[in-house]
């Protein structure tokens, strides 16, 4: 036997347990003072615990196959698994036509809506020329009102300039402004 052998027996029988205590004690104190052989000794105790492992998965893979061969599958699946209802088999049947009957009643859903709003801004547009009707024909007013404040009186206008801002409050062409708009017509 090569040494390597050897001391590979030798680590076999202490990791199993196998040694006398006399070999115990001396292969201890050998760990203690060889940090190659410590090496060694955890490098055969991971692949042991690899192999163990592996073992171990072996047969609890042996032990499910044998008993999912002795099963009675076909019972159980009868057993346990849903039937298909009416609805089911209806729906596998006529899926196809239903997806279509509820695209075209999508499509003619969005196409009403689409209708509805393209009708109700018609109606705002003709509210917007009827507001700008009234808008005209308010300026109109204002236009005949000014002229007539300017040529009503038996005096002589002044020269005025003025600007400002103001909005009508009723339809005689009554404004609400800041005095200081005005100011210059009353002197």
């Amino acid at each position: 036997m090569d040494l390597d052998n050897e001391v590979f027996y030798w680590i076999e029988r202490y990791l199993t347990g196998d040694m006398t205590p006399e070999e115990f004690s001396h292969f201890e104190m050998l760990l203690s003072n060889d940090a190659s052989l410590k090496s060694k000794v955890e490098r055969q105790r991971a692949f042991t615990g690899v192999l163990t492992e592996y073992g171990k998965r072996k047969l609890l893979l042996a032990t499910l196959n044998k008993f999912h061969a002795e099963l009675p599958l076909a019972e159980l699946t009868n057993q346990y698994l849903p039937q298909e209802t009416k609805f089911y088999q209806l729906w596998k049947k006529h899926r196809v036509g239903l997806a279509v009957a509820a695209s075209v009643l999508i499509l003619a859903i969005s196409g009403s809506m689409i209708f509805m709003n393209l009708l109700k801004m018609e109606g705002q547009s003709t509210q917007v020329r009827a507001l700008k009707r009234d808008m005209e024909g308010i300026k109109n007013s204002q236009h005949v009102l000014i002229s007539k404040l300017g040529h009503s009186s038996n005096t002589v206008p002044k020269s005025v300039n003025f600007g400002g801002t103001g909005f009508l409050i009723d339809s005689k062409g009554y404004l609400v402004t800041n005095f200081h708009v005005v100011e210059t017509l009353f002197l």
